[in-house]
């Protein structure tokens, strides 16, 4: 029996919103332990939205990379919902 089920609809909005974007959802799956699915985007630092004000409280939860890794290079982004 499956034990998580949904309708499917996160995925099929997740695609098409990165296939809107020039990116792609690829998919691993183990049997009895779950898939991975992984959204891969483009990314030009040069079309970044890049601002020079300090950061607000929340965002500085999140550290800049360190200085010898050039900026915007394999950045990864993890997204669960529960």
């Amino acid at each position: 029996p499956q034990l998580f089920a949904g309708t499917g609809l996160g995925l099929a909005l997740s695609q098409r919103l990165a296939n809107q974007h020039g990116g792609e959802i690829s998919v691993t799956s183990t049997p009895g332990a779950g898939s991975r699915f992984t959204v891969t985007m483009p990314w030009n630092a040069r079309d970044a939205d890049i601002h020079s004000e300090a950061p607000s409280p929340a965002a500085s939860a999140f550290s800049p990379p360190p200085p010898h890794e050039p900026a915007g290079t394999d950045r990864k982004v993890l997204l669960a919902e529960d």
